[in-house]
């Protein structure tokens, strides 16, 4: 089976190249909030706020929710649960992050009730 490859014109080729080099630039913050979430999980969940502020839009709050969010929520949900309740309550853009964040907890588990209330995707117990 053949495969269908979609050419670019010059407009999208420089948008992918100086995309691609603002990522390659930008490297680092990812290492480092990865950093953050094991070491300093109370700064991370600072620097995911600000995060979740300054994203533009809905995709990016999912791209949140899933990575860096789901994370700190799967290490450290007892730590962080009330926090989040109470930040969820007024900001919306947490709301839709916590959206696309998987619980790996067994149903009856009252951490992951609360999580799975605040919109957290229920994914069922780990094997």
């Amino acid at each position: 089976m053949s495969r269908r490859v979609q050419t670019m014109n010059a407009d999208e080729r420089q948008v992918l190249a100086t995309s691609w080099l603002t990522m390659q630039r930008n490297w680092w913050a990812l290492e480092a909030l990865h950093r953050q979430l094991k070491e300093q999980p109370q700064e991370a969940w600072l620097t995911l706020l600000c995060v979740i502020e300054t994203a533009e839009d809905p995709e990016m709050l999912e791209t949140i929710g899933a990575g860096p969010l789901e994370d700190l929520l799967r290490s450290h949900a007892e730590e962080f649960i009330a926090s989040v309740e109470l930040e969820a309550a007024s900001n919306s853009k947490l709301r839709i992050a916590l959206s696309h964040v998987w619980v790996r907890r067994k149903r009856d588990h009252e951490i992951t009730q609360r999580l799975v209330a605040l919109g957290c995707q229920f994914i069922g117990e780990p094997p």
